[in-house]
């Protein structure tokens, strides 16, 4: 075993009760393994907001310590009808629209969106869903990535966002 002072007898101190516990060697392997244990133990808690039917499938959010990721959303209101059939703009306004009550069930709002992915199926769709962004976000908006995507899981969708947002505490 390996002991050796490590500070001032502050928090520095209970480090070096470690190092006199755990073989040298062994120390940092083991604390990799508790960290990555404590990862993939965060509390995890799905956001399902009112209105919307469970999906066994997904969780339209999940809140994992303060961030919330949001699922890909959208063109689909809560009967599971497309809004706006051909329409990137009107496709747009129901996915932030859809992306707003998952935010605001986990208790945030859309100017604590930290960073949302577009995926169009057609570049051409672009000016109209950013058109949508602006209004969403028409000061600090989050980052932004955008990708052309060779179809969703519908063929009548033409747009579906994903969210990371920093819940307030």
């Amino acid at each position: 075993m390996t002991a050796g002072w490590c500070g001032n007898g502050g928090e520095d101190e209970q480090e070096w009760r470690i190092n006199a516990i755990i073989p040298a060697g062994i120390l940092e392997s083991q604390l990799h393994k508790l960290l990555a244990k404590e990862m993939v133990m965060a509390e995890r808690e799905p956001v399902i907001p009112p209105g919307s039917g469970p999906n066994p499938n997904l969780s339209p959010g999940m809140i994992v310590g303060d961030l919330l990721f949001v699922s890909g959303h959208v063109a689909m209101d809560a009967h599971g009808q497309v809004v706006g059939e051909g329409d990137c703009e009107a496709q747009s306004r129901q996915v932030m629209s859809n992306i707003r009550s998952v935010v605001a069930a986990a208790g945030g709002r859309m100017e604590d969106v930290a960073k949302i992915t577009c995926f169009l199926t057609d570049i051409a769709n672009y000016s109209a869903y950013s058109k949508v962004r602006r209004e969403t976000w028409p000061t600090r908006p989050p980052a932004s990535s955008t990708v052309v995507v060779a179809g969703l899981v519908r063929p009548e969708l033409l747009v579906e966002v994903e969210a990371i947002v920093r819940l307030p505490r």
